[in-house]
């Protein structure tokens, strides 16, 4: 994605859109399920797909092995997680009901777009973060 000229309104739109299809595909998938359920998406930085090659064929695609792109991991779960994750947000969904409740949205310590300036969201996520509890794990 070039940066170049967007402000932060336009990328929390699209980070946001691609969030929610993102949910509803899963929501979908899952619509026969009648016990609630939890899912946990994580935010991740750096592609994790495979590599890319058209082997002949007349498609258009684009490697973006060696390009900084962030991507959503979504988990379901029956229960919800007992801590917290920095860059992750947990959603209750309820088929039976019809519910999908966002339960927390907790951004990424650091910014994960190259070239896009965020100094004043850090200083919100900073001021957001007084009084958690430090958890540290192992990378």
């Amino acid at each position: 994605m070039n940066t170049k000229g967007l402000k932060h309104g336009d990328i929390t739109a699209w980070a946001t859109k691609v969030l929610h299809d993102g949910l509803e595909a899963v929501i979908n998938s899952k619509a026969s399920r009648r016990t609630p359920y939890f899912i946990l998406v994580i935010i991740k930085d750096g592609y994790h797909g495979p590599p890319v090659s058209n082997r002949g064929h007349d498609v258009k695609t684009v490697d973006m092995s060696a390009q900084k792109v962030v991507t959503n991991r979504f988990v379901i779960m029956d229960k919800a997680p007992s801590i917290p994750m920095i860059g992750s947000s947990l959603w209750r969904i309820d088929n039976k009901i019809g519910e999908v409740r966002c339960i927390y949205i907790l951004p990424p310590d650091r910014p994960m777009i190259a070239g896009f300036t965020v100094e004043q969201e850090s200083e919100t996520v900073g001021k957001c973060a007084k009084g958690m509890p430090i958890l540290y794990g192992a990378n």
